[in-house]
């Protein structure tokens, strides 16, 4: 399943859908971090570097 950490609607998609589909959760990698990028907005209009790290970790738990 594709998730996008800086996206709030993709991370709303990948809960729906995960939820849904009933699969076990045998193991959990959070891998998501981004830095030194120059100043970016997300699809949200939140500061890409802080959507991804900070925002989208925090609405997948």
């Amino acid at each position: 399943m594709e998730l996008d950490l800086s996206s709030m609607a993709s991370v709303r998609k990948f809960e729906s859908d995960f939820s849904s589909s009933d699969p076990p959760l045998n193991l959990l990698i959070n891998n998501a971090r981004i830095i030194g990028i120059p100043f970016t907005l997300s699809k949200d209009k939140i500061e890409l570097l802080f959507a991804t790290n900070h925002i989208g970790m925090l609405a997948e738990k």
